[in-house]
């Protein structure tokens, strides 16, 4: 991807953070101080000086970077890879496995996605859930966006809502009680695609609830199985 230009090498390689251009790099520059030293001595003087200050530059944000708080060193983290590995990614055409969660969710649902484009998908989980007196469905919907990072693994996030209705009947004690539910829903995940197909997920779903669903904010963690195809 470089060209074969050092610097080039040294950018690209550094953009991908792997160890092996980042140990060429170090060893690169130790490389330009010592001809510097034995060869060229006085020679370039100020463009030295300059190198030498950026270096003292970029110790200060390094320093400064450990010194910040653990979650926003993370967060950080997370955005400059994101935008660094900002692209395309390759979204399957379809994908069928469960979505098993928890918190306010359904617990296991069935989960389809459709593929819209290298970047692009629509997610439907459907979720079912039954008892002595009681039972609800409900269907999630979401468009979502996929980033890729290296290798098999994903960022994904989406938009969509929640649609459901729960039945409650308690001849017992002549409680009866049925209707429907609305609720606003986003996620935020990764995932692994391996090269046969399988796909492993864990994603974070918060939902705003509009009608008839209890409390006005919920959310659930669920970890995700499906074949891509």
């Amino acid at each position: 991807m470089a060209g074969g230009c050092t610097s080039g090498l040294v950018i690209t390689g550094g953009m991908q953070l792997a160890v092996s251009y980042l140990a060429f790099a170090l060893f690169f520059f130790a490389g330009l101080l010592v001809t510097d030293k034995l060869f060229i001595r006085n020679y370039y003087i100020t463009d030295f000086v300059l190198f030498a200050n950026s270096i003292k530059y970029l110790e200060l944000v390094i320093i400064e970077f450990f010194n910040i708080d653990i979650m926003n060193k993370i967060f950080l983290t997370f955005i400059f890879i994101l935008l660094v590995n900002l692209g395309m990614a390759q979204v399957a055409n379809h994908g069928i496995g469960l979505r098993l969660g928890g918190g306010s969710g359904f617990g296991t649902e069935i989960s389809y996605q459709h593929g819209l484009s290298d970047k692009n998908r629509l997610e439907f989980d459907l979720g079912l859930q039954s008892g002595n007196h009681y039972n609800a469905w409900g269907l999630a919907g979401l468009y979502q966006w996929v980033w890729p990072i290296q290798d098999g693994f994903n960022w994904y996030a989406g938009v969509g809502g929640r649609l459901g209705s729960w039945n409650w009947n308690n001849d017992y004690l002549g409680d009866h009680n049925n209707g429907i539910f609305l609720a606003a829903a986003g996620d935020i995940g990764i995932e692994y695609v391996f090269p046969i197909g399988i796909q492993l997920s864990l994603d974070a779903r918060p939902t705003i609830n509009l009608i008839n669903s209890g409390d006005s904010y919920n959310s659930n963690i669920a970890f995700g199985i499906r074949y891509q195809f």
